[in-house]
């Protein structure tokens, strides 16, 4: 894996070896999407509203075509 391009020094990604598997499970458990109304080309869709702060230059989740939360979850299992 190629090292995180980061702003933050002190975010960095965990060693896999940190969990075992029953602890990878219970996060996988515990994970869910929760969106965000500055990467949404249409964010009252979603049911948030216009992001104060829009930044254009980030990529749109909805760019090619909705995807609802629902469906964003079920991505994740």
């Amino acid at each position: 894996m190629k090292p995180r391009q980061s702003r933050d020094p002190k975010r960095r990604l965990a060693s896999s070896a940190r969990l075992d598997l029953p602890g990878r499970q219970t996060l996988a458990l515990e994970a869910h999407y929760v969106g965000s109304a500055v990467r949404k080309k249409h964010p009252a869709d979603y049911g948030f509203h216009p992001p104060v702060n829009p930044r254009p230059w980030k990529s749109l989740c909805d760019g090619k075509r909705v995807i609802l939360k629902a469906e964003a979850s079920e991505l994740l299992m």
